[in-house]
């Protein structure tokens, strides 16, 4: 049987790539899991601190296009990397901004959301169980969906020697607890050159 893929997302090229990603639902990332999940159709378990991760995502994303009110822990938390009501409106900053990028001349598609989307600025908010899975800057300067989100930024924005910023706003979320009991901001700095050599060497090879 042929199976023919349409279009991926940047979390599909870190299943694929990613060994070093928390075992959020299933498992580490390996192309033998990418395969199973992408090409063959086959269900990947939901598990609960990915649906309380959906959750919390949710809140914030309602929070910050529609005025929902937090609740005490993502306001204790989390407020100060909320950008204001005055940046958003003015779509200085877009939340869940969609993205599409061919991927070379394969055909294949890449689509996605970002979670925040400025000018040379990517930030997505990551939940994990355990601080020992937050990313560091180093990780983030080769994490494969951030360079990817970044690469798509540095198309609609460089103009030359620019720098990309890549930024996880990583909230701790005990196992067992829809709670927000720590957060912690991670940024870094690439140089968008360096997203569009990711893009060229590294992201396209993987489809092919």
């Amino acid at each position: 049987m042929n199976h023919v893929i349409a279009h991926v997302s940047a979390s599909q090229f870190d299943t694929f790539a990613d060994a070093d990603a928390e075992p959020f639902v299933g498992g580490e990332g390996c192309n033998r899991a990418w395969w199973y999940q992408y090409v063959m159709g086959l269900p990947r378990p939901f598990s609960a601190a990915a649906a309380r991760g959906s959750e919390i995502h949710k809140k914030l994303e309602n929070h910050m296009l529609h005025g929902a009110a937090l609740t005490p822990d993502l306001v204790q938390h989390v407020t100060k990397y909320i950008p204001s009501a005055d940046l958003i409106k003015s779509r200085a900053v877009l939340v869940e901004k969609s993205i599409g990028l061919d991927v070379g001349d394969t055909g294949i598609k890449l689509k996605g959301f970002v979670d925040l989307w400025a000018r040379l600025r990517i930030d997505d908010w990551k939940t994990s169980s355990d601080v020992k899975w937050f990313k560091s800057k180093e990780e983030l300067q080769k994490n494969t969906q951030m360079l990817i989100y970044g690469y798509a930024n540095t198309l609609e924005f460089s103009q030359g020697p620019d720098f990309v910023t890549l930024a996880h706003n990583q909230l701790l979320v005990p196992r067992n607890s829809s709670t927000v009991t720590y957060a912690q901001r991670t940024e870094t700095r690439v140089p968008a050159q360096d997203t569009i050599k990711f893009w060229k060497t590294t992201a396209i090879p993987l489809t092919q």
